[in-house]
């Protein structure tokens, strides 16, 4: 992992997949990714790329529907017991400013 100080922060790459991370010093706040660009030997081996590119996109996207569904029941499941919890209470909440 090669690390280098700029201006407008600090550089990592990664020795894996040699792509760039710019990251705040301060903040520790990715700033900027780059994405390494590997050559292609041949128009076959670009295609071949795109195509696992596009089996790789949806994956990603069925791993963020069933994430997106199952956090509806979760909030609807915490929703329940919260109403559970209050119950039949007829009482007014405390008055956050203290007037009453």
């Amino acid at each position: 992992m090669s690390e280098a100080n700029e201006p407008d922060g600090l550089v990592v790459e990664c020795p894996f997949c040699h792509g760039r991370l710019t990251v705040d010093a301060e903040t520790g706040t990715v700033l900027d990714a780059e994405e390494h660009r590997r050559q292609h030997a041949g128009i076959d081996d670009a295609l071949e790329d795109v195509q696992r590119g596009a089996g790789r996109r949806a994956d990603d996207f069925d791993r963020a529907f069933a994430s997106e569904q199952q956090r509806g029941d979760l909030l609807d499941k915490m929703f329940r017991k919260a109403k559970e919890k209050v119950g039949d209470d007829d009482t007014a909440p405390p008055d956050p400013f203290g007037e009453r």
